[in-house]
């Protein structure tokens, strides 16, 4: 599992964990605006309920172990945001970080991905926090507004899979359709059949359907009386013809 995926999880747990009316979360939150910008928070979780705290949590999410390690090879680089929140954890998957390798003032949580839970493994220790910044609570508004990460990828996998949905109703009209001319051909065949048994002709598949299908053009299908009418036709067109060629054979004799 790729780290943005192991992210991205992560990011549901918390958003499920921390959700509306006792919580808001904006992910993805950076300490200022345009150049100013130095560092950013994975997730800023703000309590709404005055009898909970209306405190803030900087969250900051670690998919690999090489990342964790580097982290922990600069922690002040998370005062730039930490500073502003009343506690700050670090969120991972089970497995990924060591129970003494937490910095003292930070707080732990391990998320199994699997069951979607997230287990406090150390507690953060509450700290003075240091009053917003008007950059700070800008970007904190503006990360807000706009959707996470996993919210992202959400709604990539809903339209995926809409437009999955619409391939395979196509796929099934056009499989349908091609099963109906396929029912209606056979039934035509069944038809000709039926007027004209297949061994009693001596033509091609191709010569039979065409001829069908002059009867077809010539609306002689409207009925028996009218197919009846045209074999009588028929018979006597042969006759006519078997006629005329034995005039023609005797007159060829007799020169």
């Amino acid at each position: 599992m790729s780290a943005r995926v192991i992210t991205q999880k992560v990011s549901e747990v918390i958003a499920k964990t921390y959700c509306p009316p006792t919580h808001e979360v904006a992910f993805e939150v950076r300490d200022g605006a345009g150049f100013n910008a130095r560092r950013s928070a994975d997730a800023i979780i703000m309590g709404c309920w005055p009898s909970r705290g209306l405190d803030l949590t900087g969250v900051e999410i670690k998919a690999s172990r090489g990342d964790w390690l580097k982290e922990l090879r600069q922690p002040d680089k998370a005062e730039a945001i930490a500073q502003y929140c009343d506690r700050w954890v670090i969120a991972a998957p089970k497995g990924l970080i060591k129970t003494d390798e937490v910095p003292a003032g930070w707080g732990w949580w391990e998320v199994d991905i699997e069951r979607g839970a997230l287990n406090i493994s150390k507690p953060a220790p509450d700290k003075d926090a240091a009053p917003i910044s008007r950059h700070f609570l800008a970007m904190l508004l503006r990360a807000h507004g706009k959707p996470g990460a996993h919210e992202i990828e959400e709604a990539r996998r809903q339209a995926h899979e809409q437009a999955r949905e619409r391939v395979e109703q196509e796929v099934q009209s056009r499989v349908e359709q091609r099963l109906s001319s396929l029912k209606q051909k056979e039934a035509r065949l069944e038809i000709m059949n039926r007027l004209v048994p297949r061994d009693q002709l001596w033509l091609p598949d191709d010569a039979f359907e065409k001829a069908f299908r002059f009867a077809l053009d010539a609306r002689l299908n409207d009925g028996y009386g009218s197919v009846t009418a045209l074999a009588d036709e028929l018979r006597k067109a042969a006759t006519r013809i078997d006629d005329a060629l034995s005039r023609q054979a005797e007159g060829a004799q007799q020169s």
